[in-house]
């Protein structure tokens, strides 16, 4: 009778034995396939080839590209995100259209026709441009306010010079040491009326009422 309890105990706790490695099997399979399935996220997710390194969403979207140059961010419409040139630099961008550059210069704004934008450049100074054709101001040493090209109007101020509207590159008044003013009719006006005229041909003055009290002409001065 001994010998039967003794081999009934033993049969249990073989039993018993055999159930936990069995639970333990399963909690290992489990953790397997857990584990598996956590490697084909990241299989998914991080990509790995001969041009680098990409991390991607479960779209297949690409959030950040690791290469010879790097972009981080999606790219794609309507989406911002960074591209590292090894050559030109930290470009910021709306989809693939650069709307800041930071290199050997930096430019703040999209370039192109119709655009405004700023250039800070190490040799030049700051300028404010329209594309990257024309400069609408410069500021440096000396600064230039307005385009210069035909018939456009700009102002410049000469450090040593002093400041001098122009037309063009053409001087028509310089304000420095002395004030000098060129080209065409002067004329000074009281908010109301002309009070003083210089013309090519005649220097005029006209009283409170508008009428000509004097004019110089040729040699000759008139008194009303």
């Amino acid at each position: 009778a001994g010998a039967v309890a003794s081999g009934s105990a033993y049969a249990v706790g073989a039993a018993a034995s055999a159930s936990a490695a069995q639970t333990t099997a399963n909690t290992g399979v489990s953790n397997a396939a857990t584990a598996q399935a956590a490697v084909d996220v990241i299989e998914t997710r991080v990509v790995i080839d001969n041009d680098g390194m990409s991390l991607r969403d479960n779209g297949g979207n690409v959030l950040a590209d690791y290469g010879t140059d790097i972009q981080l961010g999606v790219v794609a419409s309507g989406k911002r995100n960074i591209l590292i040139d090894v050559s030109s630099g930290v470009n910021i961008r709306n989809n693939t259209t650069t709307i800041a550059q930071f290199g050997e210069d930096a430019i703040i704004g999209e370039v192109d026709t119709g655009k405004r934008n700023v250039l800070i450049d190490a040799d030049a100074g700051i300028l404010i441009r329209s594309n990257n054709t024309t400069n609408l101001a410069n500021f440096d040493t000396d600064i230039t306010l307005g385009e210069v090209g035909s018939n456009k109007r700009n102002i410049f101020i000469d450090a040593s010079a002093g400041i001098k509207v122009r037309n063009n590159t053409t001087d028509i008044a310089s304000f420095g040491d002395d004030v000098t003013l060129t080209g065409g009719t002067i004329t000074l006006n009281d908010g109301t009326r002309n009070r003083l005229v210089f013309s090519s041909s005649d220097i005029d003055m006209f009283d409170e009422a508008g009428t000509n009290v004097l004019n110089i002409d040729t040699g000759v001065v008139t008194l009303a």
